[in-house]
């Protein structure tokens, strides 16, 4: 339950509000930064080690992530400025809460379904409070919602839930450095989900960032997952 108010609750809440205040650049940036942070987490407080080729596929992967956020931002201001720190905020509870899972998810179970039922309650009650004060504001809006976003809410619930199951499955059979490393994929999916659905068309030094992360993975998946 604990571990749903960081994930999904306060790191996709920070998330959110970061990201409607910064430029998608600056956010994807920020978030490209999670791994690094996970893995320096596992090394600190799992005892985790890293191999020289896990290393080395962490730096290719986290060049490889920069470069496909490296494209200028918004304008700069007091409203960026704290987007930024609210996306920096998700991804250390986001990192925080990879440790975590890690660390008391061990036992392997084979209860997934289970912890990721008490991990969406737990996300569900620690935003309670923000969709409160928003509604009693503002409003539901529930009214102004069309097929299309109805269909893009149950689309995002369904891929929580698949990704959720799938991570805390996998969560108990890696060491968490690793783990936080195939991370590194988001921003590649990202990428190619705005170019399929929202028609973007990246930069050179996007496609070049996208290679070095599937470069990293590669090299990441193909050396010894060391102790964990």
């Amino acid at each position: 339950l604990l571990l749903g108010v960081l994930v999904p609750g306060l790191a996709f809440l920070f998330g959110d509000l970061g990201l409607a205040r910064t430029s998608a650049s600056d956010g994807s940036l920020l978030l490209s930064a999670e791994p690094l942070l996970s893995v320096l987490l596992a090394l600190a407080v799992l005892r985790e080690r890293l191999s020289g080729r896990a290393a080395t596929a962490l730096i290719i992967g986290l060049a490889g992530g920069a470069l496909v956020a490296l494209e200028p931002g918004g304008p700069s201001g007091t409203d960026t400025m704290l987007g930024n720190v609210l996306v920096l905020l998700a991804v250390v509870a986001a990192a925080v809460f990879l440790i975590s899972a890690r660390r008391f998810n061990d036992d392997g179970d084979g209860d997934e379904l289970n912890v990721t039922a008490w991990q969406s309650t737990g996300g569900a009650l620690s935003v309670v409070p923000f969709v409160t004060a928003s509604w009693s504001t503002g409003g539901t809006r529930l009214d102004t919602v069309g097929a299309a976003g109805w269909l893009a809410c149950l689309a995002v619930v369904a891929c929580g839930s698949v990704g959720g199951v799938s991570f805390n499955r996998g969560i108990v059979r890696v060491p968490a450095a690793r783990a936080a490393q195939l991370a590194n994929l988001t921003p590649v999916v990202g990428t190619l989900t705005a170019v399929a659905f929202l028609g973007d068309r990246p930069s050179l030094l996007q496609w070049a960032g996208g290679a070095g992360i599937l470069g990293g993975i590669t090299l990441l998946l193909h050396s010894p997952a060391g102790p964990g």
